[in-house]
């Protein structure tokens, strides 16, 4: 893994800053609290997230939102991660975004941190932990690396042993535990479901028994049953055959009572019509005589002369009525002349004055008028007096001649009449002659059904009694048929209750089965595989214990070369220093030699779980945070022989010392103005 670049905006005291990171040593140079350690928070940030509370110590004071983006590569592979810090009641993550490739996928928190596991290649169980892996082998805070040497022993190992992966043999061992104390606690569940197995096989022994004594009780019921059906089937079937001939009697009563109804009704039909002809003969003769020496004449003809005779005096008096209109309108038109030339001074077309005689000339004009149209209104009236009396004598003329017609018309009814009834007379005649026949054929259609039921009388009172015998062997079957279900009932519930204790037999014979198996595991566990795992656990252990001690008494002494001072590791992976053949503690030892500890340490752990864990993508690249703190000029020459030793593609060093500045490839300035920090 390769750093590139790293883009900080409202992270801590950068307001808006990008560091470009080449390879190489890396000096992040600056004065203490100018803001070097932030970018090292920042880079951790991107990659893993924030644990729960980290948000309110990376986000600027006063600001709502920020955000980091780091840039880096693996195997030439380059990728770009930005998470987002927000500010609501508290700092929270917001999503953010992965680019491989130019391809941007955008996800939450915690599925950026799977991503970026997948891609480090780091274990899939940090997921939800903390990253002890890019803690303990890129960057740890020097204060923790010194804070894991001074800490109690059982502390040290718990980090230990997770850090190194070991962990899970403990685990396994508490596992293997609460698995024994559950095997245990099912073989008391599985001994206490299993007490009543000697009582259920003793059951199933007196169940059998009473199985035994039903099967004789139905053996003997069996014939009894037989005969029972035999005798009830016999009688069913003589029972369905009085029935079918009492059916067939029945049919035979309706159809004597069909003939007999059609009977009545045939002769009251003939009956009633040699009534009905009787009347038509009286109503024949009053026809004939009230017809006798009568003819039907047209008079249609004549109403139809008159009427035209009628319009065409019509005609002539409505144009009478439009001279006698015509004469009123010139009559009138006379009199407004007159009366307007009277009261007419001036012309209106002229403007003269209209004399005296003008006026009297006009009037005299106007008069002969006025008496002309009088007489024509007086001589057209007259016309008009005269045309209405011929009119009302040709109304008076059709009047009689209708009355005429309607006699007409009633005749010809009468005559239409006379006809019907002689047509209907010959219809009676022939349909009294056939009622008659079917009369006759209905008479010896009864007859012979008379006779029939006189030989069948007595089939009704023999149906009956049968059929009270057959309830009776109905009965008696039917007890029978109970009394032999009943116990085969109470024999299938004495074979159901013996499969349901079977049941359980074979429930608890399993048990027992479980019970054996059970212990056999649980003994196992507690005998064998936890003292396995144990064994495994002290195996790996010392071993890294020995790699480990290796690697730190090697980077110690490059470090601080001093003959008399010694260090080793001890059983719980403290610290051991002997001078001048005198154990010292860790505590009286100078500032110096203490941090030197803490970087041997930091180095051989980076090395062992590096080495451990396998193809992680993350060992080109060490962060060295404060490595020389309490150095002197001596010791911090002893960086130099650190760089060179391990030869890394990339390794990031914060200090505040200038001396450093001189033996690493690339220093990038930190400096803070007015609480804001920039980079140079």
């Amino acid at each position: 893994m390769k750093i590139i670049s790293l883009k900080l905006q409202n992270i801590r005291s950068y307001l808006d800053e990008t560091i470009i990171f080449p390879n190489g040593s890396i000096l992040l140079s600056g004065d203490i609290g100018s803001g070097k350690s932030t970018i090292l928070f920042a880079i951790e940030f991107a990659l893993f997230g924030m644990a729960r509370g980290e948000g309110n110590a990376l986000l600027r004071q006063g600001k709502h939102e920020g955000s980091v983006e780091l840039t880096f590569a693996i195997d030439d592979k380059e990728y770009i991660v930005m998470r987002k810090l927000k500010r609501a009641a508290s700092v929270t993550q917001d999503a953010g975004y992965i680019i491989t490739d130019g391809v941007k996928k955008e996800g939450t928190a915690v599925e950026l941190k799977s991503d970026i596991l997948d891609i480090l290649n780091y274990p899939k169980e940090l997921l939800t932990k903390k990253n002890l892996v890019y803690r303990y082998t890129v960057y740890t805070p020097q204060e923790s690396m010194k804070q894991i040497l001074l800490d109690n022993k059982e502390f040290r190992i718990d980090t230990l042993r997770k850090v190194f992966g070991i962990d899970k043999y403990r685990l396994i061992r508490e596992n293997c535990d609460l698995i024994a104390k559950e095997l245990r606690d099912q073989v008391k569940i599985l001994v206490a479901q299993t007490e009543q197995l000697p009582d259920k096989k003793l059951q199933v022994e007196h169940l059998q028994k009473e199985i035994s004594a039903h099967d004789g009780r139905i053996l003997e019921m069996q014939p009894k049953l037989v005969l029972a059906k035999q005798q009830f089937e016999e009688g069913q079937i003589a029972f369905i055959k009085m029935q079918q001939e009492v059916q067939a009697l029945q049919i035979k009563k309706q159809q004597y009572s069909a003939v007999d109804n059609q009977l009545v009704g045939k002769t009251e039909m003939f009956t009633r019509q040699g009534l009905e002809s009787e009347q038509l003969v009286e109503e024949e003769k009053k026809l004939q005589v009230e017809l006798e020496g009568k003819e039907v004449i047209d008079v249609a003809s004549q109403i139809e002369e008159k009427m035209k005779e009628s319009q065409v005096l019509e005609g002539q008096r409505f144009t009478l009525v439009k001279h006698i209109n015509e004469a009123t309108v010139k009559k009138d038109q006379a009199l407004q002349v007159q009366q307007k030339i009277n009261t007419l001074a001036h012309c209106p077309t002229c403007e003269q004055n209209v004399s005296a005689e003008y006026k009297q000339k006009i009037q005299d004009r106007e008069g002969v008028i006025i008496i002309d149209q009088d007489k024509n209104i007086t001589k057209f009236q007259a016309d008009q007096q005269a045309l209405m009396a011929q009119v009302e004598g040709k109304h008076k003329e059709m009047e009689l001649l209708r009355v005429q017609e309607k006699e007409v018309t009633l005749l010809q009814h009468k005559k239409q009449q006379l006809e019907n009834i002689k047509l209907k007379k010959e219809q009676l005649v022939v349909g009294r002659e056939q009622i008659k026949q079917e009369i006759g054929a209905l008479n010896t259609q009864k007859l012979a059904l008379q006779k029939e039921l006189k030989l069948h009388k007595d089939s009704e009172e023999e149906f009956k009694v049968l059929q009270v015998k057959v309830d009776g062997l109905r009965q008696v079957y039917h007890q029978q048929e109970l009394q032999v279900a009943s116990a085969q009932k109470e024999k299938e519930g004495v074979e159901r209750m013996i499969a349901v204790i079977r049941e359980d037999v074979v429930k608890m014979e399993s048990y027992l089965v479980q019970i054996d198996a059970s212990r056999e595991k649980e003994e196992w566990l507690r005998k064998m595989f936890v003292n396995l795992m144990s064994q495994i656990e002290k195996h790996v252990m010392a071993k890294l214990y020995h790699e480990f001690n290796a690697l730190f008494q090697d980077w110690f002494n490059v470090l601080i070369e001093d003959q008399a001072l010694t260090v080793a590791l001890d059983d719980e992976f403290g610290v051991e220093i002997t001078q001048n053949g005198y154990q010292v503690s860790l505590e009286h030892m100078s500032g110096g030699e203490k941090t030197s500890c803490a970087l041997a340490y930091r180095l051989s752990l980076n090395q062992i779980i590096n080495d451990l864990i396998g193809e992680v993508k993350t060992k080109d690249v060490l962060i060295l945070d404060e490595p020389t703190d309490g150095f002197s000029s001596e010791q911090l020459d002893k960086i130099r022989d650190v760089l060179n030793e391990l030869a890394l593609e990339q390794i990031i060093i914060v200090s505040h010392e200038r001396k450093i500045e001189s033996f690493v490839d690339h220093v990038i300035q930190v400096r803070k103005e007015e609480h804001v920090s920039s980079v140079s």
